[in-house]
C-alpha cells in the first residue's frame, strides 16, 4: 500500500473477500481433488465486466484453485447489452448494441483466458486452454438475464 493512498486497498477485491470475516474462506471455492467426485466446484458465473489487470491476481487464484486446465469447472461470463458505452466520444449513442457489447466481452474473456494460459507449467496446455474449454462446453459468454 502507498502511503500516499491508504484506502485504496479498501476498493480491491482481496480487501472485500478479507473483510467478508476472519473465518477461512474455504467455502467459497472447492479445489478440484483428482478421484473425489462431487468435492469441487462445478460452475463459475462472472457478473460484471471488469475482467482487467487490476483483478487478474483475484482470476489467477480461482483458476488454480480448481484446476482449470484438469477439472470440468465450467465458466459463465455474463454481460449487459443495456450498460452505457465506456467511451463518451461514442458518436453511436450513449449504449452499446449487444453485438458489440458481446464482443468488448469476448475480447475481455480472450486476455483473462490467454494471460491465465501463460502461467501453466506445461506451456502447451496454456497455449490451448481456450480452445479445450470452449471444446468441452466450459466456457460460455452470454447476455444477463433481464
Amino acid at each position: 500500500m502507498t502511503p500516499n493512498y491508504p484506502g485504496l486497498v479498501k476498493f480491491t477485491k482481496t480487501y472485500r473477500l478479507m473483510a467478508l470475516g476472519k473465518g477461512r474462506k474455504t467455502k467459497l471455492v472447492h479445489p478440484y481433488v483428482s478421484g473425489q467426485p462431487g468435492s469441487k466446484t462445478n460452475i463459475i458465473k462472472f457478473f460484471g465486466r471488469s475482467l482487467g489487470d487490476p483483478d487478474y491476481s483475484y482470476f489467477q487464484a480461482i483458476f488454480d484453485e480448481v484446476n482449470l486446465y484438469g477439472s470440468d469447472t465450467r465458466l459463465v461470463f455474463y454481460y449487459n447489452q443495456n450498460r452505457l458505452n465506456e467511451n463518451k466520444d461514442d458518436e453511436k449513442g450513449k449504449n452499446t448494441t449487444s453485438e458489440s457489447a458481446q464482443e468488448e466481452m469476448f475480447e475481455k474473456v480472450n486476455r483473462l483466458i490467454t494471460t491465465y494460459g501463460q502461467t501453466l507449467d506445461n506451456k502447451d496446455h496454456g497455449r490451448n486452454l481456450m480452445h479445450k474449454l470452449l471444446l468441452e462446453n466450459r466456457l460460455q459468454v452470454v447476455q444477463v438475464p433481464v
